[in-house]
């Protein structure tokens, strides 16, 4: 635990190995599942069963984990996070510990989104394949529908990633903090009881 001498804050852990770890491999899992999603119909099965492995291990964790992992830590309102986002935009957006009301609803946003899209894809190769868990399902029945919600989960996820990296360089610039940083080494600049509250 360092002391920054400027403005009296110590750097602490705030992101745990699991959060960070859970972000980083599923930001991974992701990209290679959209990569493949055209030329290498097994691989993107597979990380998109990886994809679905973690978003469970970090929605769990959202519930069990330490302070700054839970969901009830930063969970807010969408006034908040408009309130939040017009601040930051305006450069005078108060600066949080934890996740910021915006970041809090990408999360969740994400969460959501990948879920969907992993649950349509294990539905989908169902209809299409007669393959996997679903595979003794009669959901060829509804394969252009289950299609068409796996397609646009795509192309929300195509939306939702930029606008997080966005988001994340908006954050870093506007409170001079590289969050990027952050989430390798679960640092931040903190009160010493950011950790307890």
């Amino acid at each position: 635990m360092n002391t920054n001498g400027r403005d009296g804050l110590r750097s602490l852990i705030i992101w745990d190995p699991l959060v960070r770890l859970a972000h980083w491999s599923l930001a991974l899992a992701t990209a290679v599942a959209w990569w493949t999603r055209e030329h290498n119909y097994a691989l993107h099965v597979d990380t998109g069963y990886a994809v679905l492995a973690i978003v469970v291990v970090r929605i769990l964790w959202g519930f069990a984990g330490p302070r700054h992992a839970r969901f009830r830590s930063f969970a807010v309102g969408p006034v908040t996070a408009s309130r939040y986002l017009a601040d930051l935009l305006r450069g005078r957006a108060a600066r949080f510990v934890g996740h910021s009301p915006a970041g809090a609803w990408m999360i969740f946003m994400l969460l959501a989104t990948l879920l969907a899209c992993c649950l349509s894809g294990i539905a989908l190769d169902a209809a299409e394949n007669r393959a996997g868990p679903l595979a003794a399902t009669r959901l060829f029945y509804y394969t252009e529908q289950i299609a068409a919600i796996h397609i646009w989960c795509t192309h929300a996820l195509e939306v939702l990633v930029p606008l997080h990296l966005a988001g994340v360089l908006a954050a870093s610039l506007a409170h001079r903090e590289n969050l990027v940083t952050a989430m390798v080494t679960g640092r931040k600049r903190a009160p010493a009881d950011a950790g307890k509250r």
